[in-house]
């Protein structure tokens, strides 16, 4: 019988109470309802409205638990031996009620949640939002909702788009008006005698086709990652950043050929210089900064560790910085060209172009800032030895650690790791970190102890530095930074990242007064003192304790003595 059947059926040799048959109603209607919404042939325009009945009902069943009893003959290792292809079969998973309950909950919220994938616009900005806020969605949804998401994001209606994905995504950044990717140029024939040279726009077509069918894999590649769980998504980026990195290599050939066809036409002037490559490493340093941030929030980094990456991270979020401020230049120069010529309504777009710019500038500005300020903070918390120091084994050195840490990027042209010295004397800048037995440099001791020191007047500029940026991000709004469709979830991500940025601030102070003003004294044989900060101590917080503003962003807790 089927479950519209059972909902109708009454069997006249026993009569039920009116609660029991409701209880039993609103699960047959439960199971009807969720085995719609499993039905991968539902018309797009209908998803969205399959997983809100079974919210409701998942209610329903948690009120009426009451009415039933447990049946442990309902199931049996034996029934699961047929049910399962698994050789030999596995134990029952045996789940209270209510952690069965949960999980169902969740599987139905984060799949209400990817149903208004569909329904974005055709950016794929605004796809790779949704995808990186969706994975960090807490508690982590779960298997069957991110292949839910994944299936939705591959159906064949989604990606039908006019135009290539990679294309609109080139178009934003580095062809806001450019004659590159003016329509005409597809509309133009190849000469019949091959000898005689393509016209210039059409080799403009060619050369754009040819970009498009290279970075199509490298950026499914991208997708493909961003619909994992975080934990595989930090490693499977590291291998997507490769290729990209390959592409930016096929890129700056074929932006070479652009440039000989601009200067053929005399259009030189309108055409950013290595577009393409720069397209392709701005994104390419982005999935840097992820693998890193990850990285922090899954605490795959030790706390000695977090200066040296907080300044890597400020590294790279410096060049992505540069990258777009180049890029910002050439909106400014072909303004005033377009101006000049009278060509008003190419101004107009690179206008429009203009605020998304402003916001990567923004977001790329508060990441540099807060990450340098993180690095400082953490050369102070080291040099006091507020930091847990790990147990190392007489088979490992710096430069060893320093090259796993950076074995996903060392193979990048160009180079994105400093030389280990380099990154030793900016991690490291007054010498070897002491042992807990060992008395902090010198040099150090008198910087920390003064208020008014360089060491302590970088952290406070880079701290209010990011306070401004991340606020001038926030005024830009969401529609701006291309998160429409997470609206809710990036301003949560902006008010975590202001909420750090204080939190960070409060404990600079804390340490400051500490060792500004308790640091200085005399002995009673009359001499200075040479202990510092001995009135407080640094936590940290573990990662999912929910004590953390931004999981990425660990900002060491300061408890005073």
């Amino acid at each position: 019988m089927t479950v519209d059947g059972l909902l109708t059926h009454r069997s006249p040799e026993f009569e039920i109470n009116d609660a029991l048959r409701k209880a039993i109603s609103s699960r047959l209607e439960l199971r009807k309802d969720f085995l719609r919404a499993l039905d991968l042939d539902l018309p797009l325009d209908q998803i969205s409205y399959s997983w809100p009945p079974i919210l409701q009902g998942i209610n329903s069943l948690k009120n009426t638990h009451q009415l039933g009893k447990t049946v442990p003959g309902a199931f049996s290792p034996k029934m699961q031996r047929r049910l399962a292809s698994t050789v030999p079969p596995r134990p029952v998973v045996e789940l209270d009620f209510m952690d069965a309950l949960e999980k169902l909950h969740q599987i139905a919220t984060d799949c209400a949640e990817a149903t208004r994938f569909p329904a974005l616009p055709q950016d794929p900005l605004e796809y790779q939002s949704f995808l990186w806020h969706f994975s960090a969605r807490s508690p982590p949804p779960l298997t069957y909702a991110r292949s839910y998401l994944a299936t939705l994001l591959f159906h064949p209606d989604v990606l039908n788009a006019s135009v290539s994905l990679p294309l609109v995504d080139v178009k934003t950044l580095v062809f806001p008006s450019s004659p590159v990717i003016d329509p005409i140029n597809w509309t133009m024939s190849p000469p019949r005698n091959a000898l005689i040279p393509k016209p210039p726009r059409l080799q403009f077509a060619m050369l754009i086709d040819e970009f498009v069918d290279r970075a199509g894999q490298a950026y499914l590649d991208l997708w493909v990652a961003m619909g994992q769980n975080r934990c595989r998504l930090r490693r499977m980026l590291t291998h997507v950043i490769t290729g990209w990195d390959l592409l930016q290599a096929d890129a700056s050939s074929i932006d070479m050929d652009i440039s000989a066809a601009a200067a053929t036409l005399g259009q030189s002037a309108q055409i950013m210089e290595f577009s393409l490559s720069t397209w392709v490493y701005h994104k390419k340093l982005w999935m840097i900064e992820k693998v890193i941030l990850l990285g922090f929030e899954q605490d795959i980094y030790l706390p000695d560790e977090y200066a040296g990456m907080y300044l890597f991270l400020s590294l790279i979020a410096t060049r992505r910085k540069e990258l777009l401020k180049r890029v910002e230049a050439h909106y400014l120069s072909i303004s005033t060209e377009l101006l000049k010529s009278r060509r008003f309504r190419e101004v107009q777009d690179v206008e429009e172009a203009s605020p998304f710019l402003e916001s990567l500038l923004a977001e790329t500005e508060g990441t540099a800032s807060l990450a340098l300020a993180l690095a400082r903070f953490y050369v102070i918390c080291g040099y006091l030895d507020k930091l847990p120091m790990p147990r190392r084994t007489p088979f490992s050195t710096e430069k060893l650690r320093y090259e796993l840490r950076m074995k996903p990027f060392l193979a990048l042209q160009p180079p994105e790791a400093p030389p280990f010295d380099d990154f030793k004397a900016y991690s490291q800048p007054y010498g070897p970190v002491p042992s807990a037995s060992e008395a902090p440099p010198a040099a150090f001791v008198q910087d920390v102890r003064d208020k008014d020191s360089q060491l302590w007047q970088e952290v406070d500029d880079r701290i209010k530095a990011a306070k401004t940026a991340f606020a001038e991000y926030k005024r830009l709004g969401v529609g701006t930074a291309k998160a429409d469709g997470v609206k809710a979830s990036w301003e949560d991500e902006v008010k975590r990242m202001v909420a750090t940025c204080v939190s960070l601030g409060l404990a600079v102070k804390e340490i400051k007064d500490c060792v500004v003003g308790e640091g200085v004294g005399k002995e009673e044989g009359g001499k200075e003192k040479s202990d510092v900060g001995g009135g407080f101590k640094v936590e940290i917080p573990e990662a999912g304790t929910g004590k953390r503003y931004a999981q990425g962003w660990i900002v060491g807790k300061v408890i005073k003595s």
